[in-house]
């Protein structure tokens, strides 16, 4: 599909990890299951959202994977930290541009609306999940939010200094207070909301803490997500709510 519309091989899956939500915020996504194409784009042109689209409770510390085709809007009320696949791909039903907020003509709406429905996989649905552990000691803690063929988050917590290994490329954003990093004989600092990107030829480096990081990287399902997981007692079913586990990318 993404090949034949777009020229593209991939779409843009992405993942949402709550950061902070008000009280009672929500998001939409996912379409409510028997709308038809006809209902669903009346819908979208007259901003009908909540009338086929899923509206989910948001709360800080959960996570949302969303699949490539899914239609999909957060906030307000909420501060989240976005992963996707690497792709520049969007359709959107707003009608407004997203660049500047400019109003569309009904024309430009209604095509960009005929786009989405194109690429639009409505059988695809989502929950908030709070992660699961993968690592627990006085000294530290690994949370698995999301996993899929294109990216994987942890969120670490640690309360001191903490030696950290890895073999591929590792994205690392900084939750808490501000802290340092040794890498390759040198320390960094890292502020709050701060973000780095650790090479994959580093290796191994130090956090100093105590400090909060999430981390982002495309994995190897088995050897970094399901065995470990699983050897923590972790059945399919759970393991499947965190995104799409087995690689079926052809």
């Amino acid at each position: 599909m993404k090949r034949r519309l777009e020229g593209q091989t991939n779409g843009k899956t992405e993942a949402w990890h709550i950061l902070w939500a008000a009280p009672g915020a929500t998001c939409l996504a996912g379409v409510k299951p028997g709308v038809s194409r006809e209902k669903l784009r009346a819908a979208l042109l007259a901003e009908e959202y909540d009338s086929v689209m899923c509206r989910k409770p948001v709360k800080a510390g959960d996570t949302f994977y969303i699949p490539g085709g899914m239609l999909h809007s957060f906030g307000p009320d909420t501060l989240i930290y976005e992963i996707e696949q690497t792709s520049n791909i969007q359709q959107h039903a707003m009608p407004w541009r997203m660049e500047d907020g400019s109003r569309l003509s009904r024309q430009q709406q209604e095509k960009n609306i005929d786009a989405l429905l194109e690429e639009l996989r409505p059988e695809l649905t989502t929950e908030p999940q709070p992660g699961l552990m993968l690592e627990e000691t006085p000294e530290s803690t690994c949370i698995v939010c999301c996993a899929g063929p294109y990216f994987a988050q942890e969120r670490w917590r640690f309360s001191a200094s903490y030696p950290y290994a890895f073999d591929s490329a590792r994205i690392i954003s900084n939750l808490g207070v501000p802290l340092e990093i040794d890498a390759a004989g040198e320390r960094w600092p890292l502020g709050r909301a701060e973000t780095l990107l650790l090479p994959a030829a580093l290796g191994h480096v130090t956090f100093h803490g105590p400090g909060e990081l999430l981390v982002g990287y495309v994995p190897d399902l088995p050897r970094d997500i399901l065995a470990p997981l699983r050897a923590r007692g972790y059945d399919e079913p759970t393991l499947a709510r965190l995104g799409d586990i087995h690689d079926r990318r052809r």
